[in-house]
């Protein structure tokens, strides 16, 4: 399709809004860099060697989808910046790409109730094999429920302004393209009804879940607490009192470091992921075709939050643990040492090449006299020594 018609600069935008544009221009960048940055250390720390286990392992994957996630947005923030929406080039792969993980939050929430309410049924449970089982279905289960994203839009590209510009269109499957052919029922029923299906197993399921879990884990922390101080309270013995009570007071405080991880957790969780329920509320009553504007600052506000948790998930599962910190550090001086240790190598071997290169001529009249000098001092020596000594 050529038209004649030339675009203005705001018809060329690619984002939604203004407040999407500052969103994607200004914010994104800076949640991108953190979020790249901090999954990739919590992929380097937990991928190493000696922290090999079970969490560590969903947690892990779950910085993979983290990471792909943070990627698959940066087309649209890209977008946002002029020398990219004025590029056809980026247009035409951003209309062709313009079509797109929290099971696994709940997964190590279970893994974690699990190992302090009974860590031998943990070790017995979560072998490795388990793990690439659980993760495997996790990533299949979510493609399957959000693949109706892949088929609920039409996409058509075409030029205008004597194809020197770019523009696409994208309407719901279900839109009336022709004036006398609509799509089926049974597709349309099935983008319908996975909306739904999305919402009840990505949205409402995780957070309740993660929420019943964690606080879950509080109360059962809590009861080990009181049930410490009954044995203290029982034992009569000065020496075992003190004993319980220096435990006592161990348990309290990792109560407490529990209690304010998981209540992090929980609230981050659910402040960044609920906001989502508010675009298919919407969508739903079909508030969004009368007055578009704000269903789309909406998506962008929600959009937003839900990449800040991802960001968020590398303070919050990862770097309030002291293990996690010690094995950060050190690798990050071991990696220190050896860059270190390398750069003497360098040092010594360049000195070596210097030391064994040939000396000037200079030196070696000078090195030569010496060594003149050196062999008459001895031959005078030898012709004054006493004769006994010969």
């Amino acid at each position: 399709m050529l038209e004649t018609s030339c675009l203005r600069d705001k018809q060329l935008l690619l984002t939604n809004s203004s407040l999407d544009d500052f969103l994607q221009h200004y914010m994104f960048p800076v949640q991108f860099i953190l979020g790249v940055a901090g999954n990739s250390i919590n992929l380097i720390v937990l991928l190493s060697k000696g922290m090999r286990s079970k969490t560590n392992s969903l947690l892990s994957a779950m910085a993979f989808a983290d990471l792909a996630l943070l990627f698959c947005m940066l087309p649209h923030s890209l977008a946002s910046f002029e020398v990219a929406y004025r590029s056809n080039t980026f247009r035409y792969f951003y209309y062709v790409s313009k079509r797109q993980l929290n099971a696994l939050v709940l997964t190590v929430s279970v893994e974690r109730f699990i190992g302090i309410r009974s860590p031998v049924h943990a070790h017995f449970k979560w072998k490795e094999k388990g793990v690439v089982l659980i993760i495997v279905p996790i990533f299949i289960g979510a493609f399957v429920i959000t693949f109706y994203h892949h088929i609920a839009y039409k996409y058509s590209i075409y030029t205008v302004c004597n194809g020197t510009q770019l523009k696409g269109n994208v309407r719901p499957i279900d839109y009336n393209w022709t004036g006398n052919k609509l799509y089926g029922n049974v597709l349309t029923k099935y983008i319908h009804y996975g909306k739904y299906l999305q919402l009840i197993t990505v949205i409402l399921v995780p957070i309740v879940a993660v929420a019943f879990l964690n606080v879950s884990l509080i109360c059962l922390m809590r009861n080990r607490v009181v049930t410490q101080r009954n044995r203290t309270a029982s034992n009569n013995s000065d020496y075992s009192m003190l004993r319980n009570c220096n435990h006592t007071g161990i348990m309290q405080r990792q109560e407490r470091k529990v209690t304010v991880t998981v209540l992090a957790i929980v609230t981050c969780f659910t402040v960044t992921h609920a906001p989502s329920l508010i675009p298919f509320v919407w969508e739903t009553f079909g508030i969004s075709k009368e007055n578009p504007r704000p269903f789309l600052a909406a998506v962008s506000i929600a959009n937003s939050l839900l990449i800040t948790g991802k960001v968020l998930n590398f303070v919050l599962f990862c770097s309030s643990s002291m293990h996690f910190r010690r094995r950060l550090m050190h690798i990050l001086l071991s990696h220190v040492m050896r860059w270190s240790e390398n750069r003497k190598s360098k040092k010594a071997s360049t000195s070596e090449l210097k030391n064994s290169a040939p000396a000037s001529p200079v030196r070696k009249s000078s090195t030569s006299l010496s060594q003149r000098s050196v062999q008459w001092q001895e031959s005078a020596e030898s012709k004054f020594l006493p004769e006994g000594n010969n």
